[in-house]
């Protein structure tokens, strides 16, 4: 009883002692001259040693923010918002106390004022857009979006690639504003080098919904990429390929070119390894599917290619095709022995099945923006799909004393097709 107590004792003490340790900063941000408060400042924290994010919060309409659960250490505040100076402070949480700054004055920016680059803002709030810079967050060389991703706080990244911000599911990205295959934004995300990004942008999808009709609980987000310059108009390529015993294989292919009015990209992806595949190729396609459960060899084939281009100043085109392509072949025999008293009897079978389906979808959109406030789209939708199955089987049944008591030899050959606009 005693050494439970002394348990319990110890428990309590380190929770208590953690709790300690978590502080909190909160203040109220106002403007130098009018006093009233400063709405949607994005408040940032940083440690100190490595400037890398600790946490962010955005002021409420009363100009207050307050952020929790900071651990011990010497950090820095960073405080921004368009049209008003940045503002700085350093902030010691010694013993996990509430640090109260008070009422803190953001300066109003002077025109032709000599803007000093130095400390980078992690983050920062533009309306209904939430900004990371990409450089603010260390990764390591040659690493993908998905790593960079992974890094931003408030974004969830699963083994598979999904993408979900504060919870909600991501719709699509975009690199540089313009739609990259809509359909798989793992393609973006598992192709493209986080050393090319420059900002991550943040807001919600309501690209159908102008009126904001759907409650906020059921808009997903989107996901802006945005290029560095000396990447807006370069060629990116990359390529990957397996091979094993038993004729296994895998390969897969990526390529990307972007122009001022122009967008264009491409990847293609194939296997036969049955839905096994560890191969490490980071290329993954719309409709890529695992074991089918059926047995026997499974060989996959699938690509997508993406257009995206500035017909005028007022009218764009978005071409996204996609192919799939998937066979099964599967051929077993048998061999059954049954004895009964001075007689065996002997089964043989053997089958062969052969399965190939074929499906290519294209989505299109043309949009025009006669003015600021007109939007008229085109979006039209072909689905193809092709299927056959062939199949071949035979048995034959005998024993010591008939050579041959029965025989059967079957086959099937069926094919479909689908088509929808």
């Amino acid at each position: 009883m005693r050494k439970l107590s002394l348990l319990l004792l110890l428990a309590i003490i380190t929770i208590a002692t953690k709790a300690q340790n978590h502080g909190v900063v909160k203040a109220i941000i106002l403007d130098s001259v009018t006093h009233e408060p400063v709405q949607l400042a994005t408040v940032s924290i940083l440690k100190l040693q490595d400037t890398s994010l600790i946490s962010y919060t955005v002021t409420d309409k009363n100009g207050v923010f307050a952020l929790h659960n900071l651990r011990q250490q010497t950090s820095r505040l960073l405080i921004s918002h368009v049209g008003y100076k940045g503002l700085r402070i350093n902030v010691d949480f010694s013993k996990g106390e509430t640090v109260d700054l008070g009422k803190l004055y953001l300066s109003a920016k002077m025109l032709q004022e000599v803007v000093v680059k130095g400390e980078r803002i992690p983050v920062i709030m533009k309306k209904d857009t939430i900004e990371f810079d990409a450089e603010a967050f260390k990764t390591r060389p040659n690493a993908l979006v998905e790593d960079l991703l992974k890094k931003l706080p408030g974004m969830q990244v699963s083994v598979d690639g999904h993408v979900t911000v504060n919870g909600k599911e991501v719709s699509k990205i975009k690199v540089n504003g313009k739609d990259f295959f809509i359909n798989d934004p793992t393609i973006a995300t598992r192709n493209l080098e986080a050393e090319m990004i420059s900002k991550v942008q943040v807001y919600d999808d309501r690209e159908n919904d102008p009126d904001h009709l759907q409650p906020d609980y059921q808009v997903k987000k989107i996901i802006n990429l945005k290029f560095k310059k000396e990447f807006l108009k370069a060629f990116l390529s990359n390529m990957g390929v397996g091979a094993g015993t038993q004729d296994r294989y895998t390969a897969s292919g990526f390529f990307a070119k972007y122009k001022d009015d122009l967008q264009i990209g491409g990847s293609v992806y194939s296997n036969n390894l049955s839905g096994t595949d560890f191969s490490g190729l980071t290329i993954r396609m719309p409709g890529l599917s695992g074991f089918n459960g059926q047995g026997g060899v499974s060989k996959i084939t699938v690509g997508s290619v993406s257009i995206n281009k500035n017909l005028s100043k007022k009218v764009t085109l978005n071409i996204n095709y996609e192919f799939n392509n998937h066979i099964i072949d599967n051929i077993s025999a048998s061999k059954q022995q049954q004895f009964i008293g001075d007689t065996t009897f002997l089964t043989y079978s053997n089958s062969k099945k052969h399965d190939d389906n074929n499906d290519q979808h294209m989505h299109t959109q043309l949009e025009w923006k006669p003015d600021s406030v007109t939007t008229l789209k085109f979006e039209p939708d072909l689905t193809y799909g092709y299927n056959s199955s062939n199949s071949l089987s035979s048995y034959s049944n005998s024993n010591t004393f008939i050579p041959l008591i029965t025989t059967n030899a079957n086959g099937e050959h069926g094919t479909g097709n689908t088509f929808q606009y």
